[in-house]
């Protein structure tokens, strides 16, 4: 199966991929298409994999590693609060977007309410986290 993430490497390792900010060991760190939030990168891997359980021993650890290199770049470029790390595999094929959390407010508290489904009469979750 063919991706958009497998096109978007094969791209890369053309070297015709705009959006490709470096290769990092375990794949390329890339900028997202929608730049908002500012700053908000993926990291494809290379080979292109279905999930980050396809990856093992020193692959996965690798991979990860280079996230968390986005992110500590990511939180010196743009004064983010803290990077969401987030593994998606949507498409069939295995990626992980650092997302700049914008909050400015280091110590304000945020209500986040989660509606599941799953819950009877469709009730609302409320999580408290700061």
């Amino acid at each position: 199966m063919t991706t958009l993430i497998h096109e978007r490497v094969s791209l890369a390792q053309r070297g015709q991929n705009q959006t490709v900010i470096g290769r990092m060991a375990s794949g390329w760190a890339v900028l997202g298409d929608a730049q908002f939030p500012r700053g908000y990168c993926l990291l494809l891997p290379d080979p292109v994999v279905g999930s980050i359980n396809a990856l093992e021993g020193a692959a996965r650890a690798q991979f990860l590693s280079d996230m968390v290199a986005i992110g500590d770049a990511l939180l010196a470029l743009t004064g983010a609060y803290r990077i969401k790390a987030l593994a998606g595999e949507a498409s069939e094929a295995c990626r992980l977007d650092a997302d700049p959390d914008i909050c400015t407010l280091r110590r304000s508290r945020h209500l986040y309410f989660a509606l599941t489904s799953m819950r009877p009469a469709g009730r609302a979750r409320a999580t408290l986290a700061s």
